[in-house]
């Protein structure tokens, strides 16, 4: 900002196209003006699969850990991590079962 403060800016995961239930916070990251941007313009590829992902997650209390909830992307060709908190990665499992 102007004003030298930081900010950030949500984007959907999966464009919601109409579809109020994707107006929820597991379909939204936030993320710095910058990677927003490459994130809504640039090329953007998953390096790992999202559901085996999600089949696979096991919340702390089970064994989990960090690595259980981040996934791998190609971020305008360079590779990057996303970091879901648990609650927050718990939220895109919930939308991501109501999909099917």
């Amino acid at each position: 900002m102007a004003s030298g403060k930081n900010y950030f800016v949500a984007v959907s995961l999966v464009s919601r196209l109409g579809l109020e239930y994707l107006n929820n916070p597991g379909n939204m990251l936030c993320l710095s003006a910058e990677s927003a941007a490459k994130f809504m313009h640039a090329s953007f590829e998953w390096l790992d699969d999202m559901e085996t992902k999600i089949q696979q997650f096991r919340a702390q209390r089970a064994g989990g850990n960090l690595q259980d909830r981040q996934m791998h992307i190609r971020l305008a060709g360079q590779e990057e991590t996303i970091t879901w908190t648990e609650k927050h990665f718990m939220r895109l499992i919930s939308l991501w079962k109501c999909a099917d």
